[in-house]
């Protein structure tokens, strides 16, 4: 008799990245595009999603229009015209420009954040635009926290737990990140590996279906030589009590001083 080999948690995780591959190479196949290489990788998810009643920090661009978006007809711009923003809107978008001043023949774009109170579906969005020299991001208003609840669970409905898992994986990977998703900065370090620099960079939560997906960037030290990332370092409760349902690490074996990013999907307090 053949012994049978038990499927350890690791194992199924292992299973569950070689089927994320795949689909990342499907969604590619596709027509999807792959976010093109940057020495900063945060210019590659330039999307912002701000939720209602939360006072959101927005970098917009001081040298081109900006455009905000809502799933709902915007029904007002709230802002103060003396600091030198102007704003129009039209059913479910708003343009914000930063206007210019000229001193002598020097032109001075705008340095000052300036606060927006956005009026859309019957909710208040408080965005502080900060304005950067940098392309206009895309900025989505995200639905109020019920009907969140209720999209993330049409998104992911009829699907079982494992392509949820990819599914999540893929969109987290490519930055298309629905806006029912609610995404945190968190840029913490994290202490797991001799010779690794991990940082935590963001937390994408999907409220209603107990998961969230930790962003990881991770990097090899100058010293010694190539670096094997395997999945189990990715399960240390130094990233957080929560259970971790799969790891996807972009790219395994790191040369001194390369990048990578890995993504690890945990269910959620409560969840």
């Amino acid at each position: 008799m053949i012994p049978m080999k038990r499927t350890t948690p690791l194992h199924r995780w292992r299973v569950l990245l070689t089927v994320c591959a795949l689909a990342l190479i499907l969604a590619a196949a596709a027509g999807a595009a792959e976010p093109e290489p940057s020495a900063d990788p945060d210019l590659r998810f330039r999307n912002v999603v701000v939720h209602p009643e939360t006072p959101t920090v927005v970098e917009m661009s001081s040298t081109d229009v900006n455009r905000v978006t809502c799933s709902e007809p915007i029904q007002d711009v709230v802002y103060s015209a003396e600091k030198g923003v102007s704003v129009r809107f039209l059913d479910r978008e708003a343009f914000v420009k930063f206007l210019v001043r000229k001193k002598g023949t020097e032109t001075l774009h705008a340095t000052e954040p300036t606060e927006l109170y956005v009026v859309c579906g019957g909710a208040v969005y408080t965005l502080i635009a900060q304005p950067r020299r940098v392309p206009p991001p895309p900025i989505r208003l995200a639905a109020p926290k019920g009907d969140a609840v209720r999209e993330n669970r049409e998104h992911l409905a009829g699907l079982p737990r494992e392509l949820k898992l990819v599914t999540l994986i893929r969109e987290a990977y490519t930055g298309e990140l629905p806006e029912s998703y609610l995404v945190r900065p968190v840029n913490r370090t994290v202490d797991l590996s001799a010779g690794l620099t991990v940082v935590v960079r963001r937390l994408v939560l999907v409220e209603g279906e107990g998961l969230q997906v930790k962003e990881l960037h991770v990097t090899a030290g100058s010293d010694g030589g190539e670096r094997h990332l395997a999945e189990h370092l990715f399960a240390d409760p130094a990233l957080g009590p929560e259970r971790k349902a799969a790891v996807a690490i972009e790219k395994t074996n790191l040369q001194p001083g390369e990048t990578t990013r890995v993504f690890v999907v945990e269910l959620a307090q409560g969840g």
